[in-house]
């Protein structure tokens, strides 16, 4: 396809669509409580971005399509202790990561998310399952795949290390273009050593998401064995 024919076939296809690195970080801000003026003025100022920001009525646009029409804001008033129970431990490390900005309001379809997350695997740290809970309910927004997901919790990466390896070396099996792609990347910003193919590719945001809480620290170092040990090979 020449340059000509790809010109004519994007404005056949209307709106350019918001790298999907992007929307992920739009995401995690509207979840926050995060107006459109507020988050496009913090986009401006990512160097991860530099080059990539779209314009203020694009993150606009995102960020009505995320809010959507719920507008219910989940309380504890409203819920069931059983729900509570593991809402709450999420909604502290939303705070906690809001970085000192308040945070507005808890939607009720990401509360149901969590909900749904923590009783399919309840041992997974709010941490993970705040992260889970927004890409499930921003792709299903936006009417994406969420079957990638899915096999990262499968593999529960968050619980050691071995988990960690051994979900990257099952994807690495089944889907070695991913690798290949990211063995290239350079060192750097833990965002900017991913591909970003596969910030496009819904089926890849398991991945996305397990690499990025390893660059974070959210994945437990590997247990080193002690001497003297009776498990150490002599």
């Amino acid at each position: 396809m020449n340059e000509a024919e790809r010109t004519k076939r994007t404005k056949r296809r209307g709106r350019p669509r918001v790298d999907g690195e992007i929307r992920a970080w739009i995401a995690r801000k509207v979840a926050i409580g995060l107006d459109a003026a507020t988050i496009y003025k913090l986009l401006g100022r990512q160097p991860q971005f530099r080059g990539r920001v779209p314009t203020d009525r694009s993150v606009r646009r995102q960020v009505a399509k995320l809010r959507g029409d719920d507008t219910t804001e989940w309380s504890l008033v409203d819920a069931e202790p059983a729900e509570a129970s593991l809402v709450l431990p999420v909604l502290g490390e939303m705070i906690k990561q809001s970085y000192g900005r308040p945070v507005l309001r808890l939607r009720r379809g990401l509360a149901d998310w969590i909900v749904r997350i923590s009783r399919a695997v309840p041992d997974i740290p709010p941490s993970w399952a705040l992260d889970v809970a927004l890409n499930y309910w921003r792709l299903h927004l936006e009417s994406e795949p969420t079957h990638g997901l899915d096999e990262m919790l499968a593999f529960a990466p968050w619980r050691s290390a071995q988990h960690y390896w051994d979900y990257l070396n099952e994807m690495g099996r089944l889907h070695r273009e991913w690798f290949d792609a990211f063995e290239r990347q350079e060192s750097g910003h833990p965002m900017m050593a991913l591909p970003g193919a596969l910030w496009s590719n819904a089926d890849a945001f398991g991945l996305v998401l397990a690499v990025e809480m390893h660059a974070r620290g959210r994945v437990p170092p590997p247990v080193r064995r002690q001497k003297g040990s009776s498990n150490e090979t002599r």
